[in-house]
């Protein structure tokens, strides 16, 4: 046996060098790392050479690739010519997908939200103040709503809810204006009383 690093040689195998303590490599590594030359190939023609020796060196690949393994699959490389934009000067334009589409636009709520608050501070016969209170927290879960359908349907049922609500407010107008109104008659209408009316009084002073 040989080391390959000192030239030692020995009869029996080692796998250290006795002389400079390099590991040994066994005959069959020696073989399979040493390069092949066209003298150790068969007699053949120098294109089959080429083949066999490009067949030898073939597992040391350092252009590896994992996008050629079947386990990856490496997206197209496409170039920015073939990518079609818009140009100014010959008047094309982008294609209709690639413009996003107009995100729809949500009502305003804050005129819903003032009307709550109406609502809740006219009671209403007290009516007013709990459809006014369930309207603004309508009006508010329908500003956190992520779908524009929900956020609609909240938005719906808070109007709805403060016409009621104004309905009973003016209803509870109309009350207290008759209730004045009739006491306003009713005291007009009552006899009036001065003292000294009566025959029983006795004289003042």
């Amino acid at each position: 046996m040989r080391c390959e690093k000192c030239a030692y040689r020995s009869e029996d195998a080692f796998k250290f060098c006795p002389e400079c303590g390099a590991p040994a490599t066994s005959q069959a590594d020696a073989d399979e790392n040493r390069p092949v030359s066209t003298s150790d190939l068969p007699d053949h023609d120098p294109a089959e050479q080429q083949r066999l020796q490009s067949e030898r060196i073939a597992y040391v690949r350092h252009d590896y690739d994992p996008g050629r393994d079947g386990r990856f699959q490496a997206s197209p490389h496409v170039p920015p010519s073939a990518i079609a934009t818009p140009s100014l000067e010959t008047g094309t334009a982008a294609p209709p997908y690639a413009a996003a589409a107009p995100a729809m636009q949500r009502k305003s709520t804050t005129g819903i939200i003032v009307l709550s608050i109406v609502n809740m501070l006219c009671c209403g016969f007290g009516i007013s103040s709990i459809l006014g209170l369930i309207a603004l927290i309508f009006a508010i879960m329908s500003s956190s709503e992520t779908l524009d359908s929900e956020a609609e349907t909240k938005i719906r049922w808070a109007r709805n809810l403060n016409i009621i609500g104004l309905a009973f407010i003016v209803l509870q107008l109309l009350v207290l204006i008759l209730i004045f109104v009739g006491s306003l008659l009713v005291y007009r209408g009552a006899p009036s009383f001065n003292p000294g009316s009566f025959p029983r009084d006795f004289p003042l002073g």
